[in-house]
């Protein structure tokens, strides 16, 4: 396709050169409209437009190569004067500049004033033994019209850098651009003559630098993304050493994206999802400001809160390696984690040895007490998988459970978490601490939310002891589940009959460095 610019270039450079008459007897041979055919924002088939040319040729009787570069050179005046000479006078401060920025003005003209037209590619190299000469590589679709782009080429050097050029045709040849498709490719020494009224040509001499990217051949990750839609050779190395100057579009492909985009949004739900309660991060990515809320929030009803920590703790902190104890924390850390899953509880936050689960919140469920008693004695067994790096033994932990009502929000803007406050927060954590190692310490408030759900748990009395800031309160171990016992040997030689549940404690090596 081309546009009626180009008729009405032609009809300009016949009427200047060879009068009125002679235009008026190729519109009656070829029964073209003068009115109508020659619109300039109009397309034309390139078949309409290279029979209306072998017409006009052949009535004035001269040559096609004549013509062509008679027209090239008019065509710079005529987009001169229609007011596009500025434009083209900034692609470079040089002759060789202009042609290696001469793509860019095509990709331009096809995208805005011009679209759909099919343009010709251009790209400048210099010769090493003499400055004056440059060697330009043009491609076209189009075979036989390399006339056209010579004459073109010299009215640009001519108006633009006042420079007069010799352009020879070096080789032709047609080169396959992609599976379906060949591109006419003619190689022009093009050599300054002389000034008009300017300094000489300001060459570009410089060796282009080898890269790395040379032993490029393809670009998968490119193809795999999207797809080329100008121009249309194949998207590979060849080709872009090629059209070195000219500017690729590229579409998204919508399937191949969108389930690359799907894939890296799973990926960011599930990272966001381990920071904050999945319900809550959908309120926040909606839009909802939960943290604004979080000191207002009504009491979310009853919940059951687990604390945890390692049995003397404070000792292998003070005799260990920092890296030892990152290594010890994440072994057992991961081991909580992954059984916070199948118990459907969730897992508030860590703090040093510390650990802390709710179940009942975010997500509501009437048999919370349960799931937290059966993560406690999953904790307990699975603290016996991690060794403990200064005696080798079984590593053991205290943990407590009370339930009662809480207050939970999202607080903070910067790393915002997701808290509980209230009394019930205090309890629980005053159940942990006055336990016993490898024993699961209940609350009475814990002890009668487990009677009501009937869990699977055998629950014996501890007593009445005195609680930190709470005073008198009757608490209560966890003894079995079913026909299991529910904990290991506590340290220190409690014995089994004080409560100590579980299986076999298998002592195994651990990554963490023992001390010697």
């Amino acid at each position: 396709m081309s546009y009626g610019l180009i008729h009405s270039c032609v009809k300009e450079w016949v009427l200047n050169n060879y009068g009125k008459d002679k235009w008026k007897d190729i519109l009656d041979i070829s029964g073209a409209d003068d009115e109508q055919t020659f619109l300039n924002f109009q397309c034309y088939p390139d078949k309409a437009t290279l029979d209306f040319i072998v017409i006009v040729v052949k009535h004035l009787e001269i040559s096609l190569e004549y013509f062509l570069e008679g027209v090239g050179m008019h065509f710079v005046d005529f987009t001169i004067e229609k007011g596009y000479g500025e434009m083209l006078h900034t692609l470079g401060r040089t002759f060789h500049a202009f042609l290696d920025n001469l793509d860019y003005l095509h990709c331009y003209l096809m995208t805005t004033a011009f679209p759909g037209i099919v343009m010709p590619s251009f790209a400048c190299t210099e010769d090493d033994e003499d400055p004056d000469v440059l060697f330009v590589d043009y491609y076209s679709r189009r075979e036989g019209l390399e006339a056209l782009a010579i004459g073109a080429l010299r009215g640009c050097a001519k108006n633009f850098y006042n420079l007069s050029v010799r352009f020879e045709v070096m080789w032709t040849k047609a080169e396959k651009i992609n599976e379906t498709e060949v591109v006419n490719h003619v190689r022009f020494k093009v050599t300054q003559v002389g000034q008009i009224d300017s300094p000489t040509l300001d060459l570009v001499t410089m060796e282009r630098a080898k890269s790395a990217h040379d032993e490029v051949t393809s670009f998968p990750a490119v193809d795999q993304l999207l797809e080329l839609v100008w121009r249309t050779p194949t998207f590979n190395y060849e080709n872009v050493e090629r059209f070195k100057n000219l500017v690729f579009q590229f579409a998204v492909e919508p399937r191949r994206t969108a389930a690359a985009l799907e894939r890296e949004k799973d990926k960011t739900d599930r990272l966001l999802h381990s920071m904050l309660p999945p319900e809550v991060a959908h309120k926040l990515k909606s839009g909802d400001r939960v943290q604004r809320r979080a000191s207002t929030a009504p009491p979310v009803g009853e919940l059951s809160l687990l604390f945890s920590d390692i049995v003397t703790f404070t000792v292998i902190a003070s005799r260990c390696q920092p890296h030892q104890i990152v290594q010890l924390l994440n072994e057992m850390y991961t081991r909580f984690d992954d059984a916070t899953e199948s118990n459907g509880v969730y897992k508030v936050e860590t703090i040093g040895d510390a650990y802390m689960v709710v179940g009942g919140i975010p997500s509501r469920v009437p048999d919370h007490a349960t799931r937290v008693v059966s993560q406690a004695i999953d904790m307990v067994r699975l603290a016996q998988e991690v060794a403990h790096p200064i005696t080798g033994a079984p590593v053991q932990i205290r943990v407590g459970i009370h339930t009662g009502p809480a207050v939970a929000g999202v607080v903070g803007q910067k790393m915002p978490r997701y808290c509980l406050f209230g009394d019930t927060v205090n309890v629980a954590s005053r159940m942990e601490s006055h336990g016993v190692p490898g024993r699961i310490h209940l609350s009475a408030d814990c002890k009668r939310k487990l009677d009501e759900e009937r869990g699977p748990f055998a629950v014996e009395p501890r007593g009445g002891i005195e609680i930190k800031g709470k005073g008198h309160m009757e608490t209560f171990f966890v003894a079995s589940v079913g026909n299991s016992e529910a904990g290991g040997e506590p340290e220190g030689g409690t014995s089994a009959s004080n409560g100590a549940a579980g299986g076999s404690v298998r002592q195994k090596e651990s990554s963490v460095c023992r001390l010697q």
